[in-house]
């Protein structure tokens, strides 16, 4: 694959999908996805979806303390 070819990836450190060049692959925390990172209609590079959890979950049960 070329390096300027667009790439759909999930990034290891935000959890966000983008398109990205496959030159740039090599260079973040990157998995690389089989969607199209292209829209197959007009052509266009996809826009990001950003993770909108923080990865954490939420323990009713503890206490948070602060000393």
């Amino acid at each position: 694959m070329p390096e300027n070819d667009w790439v759909r990836v999930t990034d290891k450190d935000t959890g966000h999908r983008l398109s990205v060049r496959q030159s740039a692959v090599a260079h973040g925390n990157y998995n690389v996805l089989k969607s199209p990172a292209i829209d197959p209609v007009t052509g266009d590079v996809l826009p990001p979806e950003f993770n909108t959890t923080s990865g954490q979950s939420a323990d009713p049960k503890k206490e948070i303390t602060h000393g």
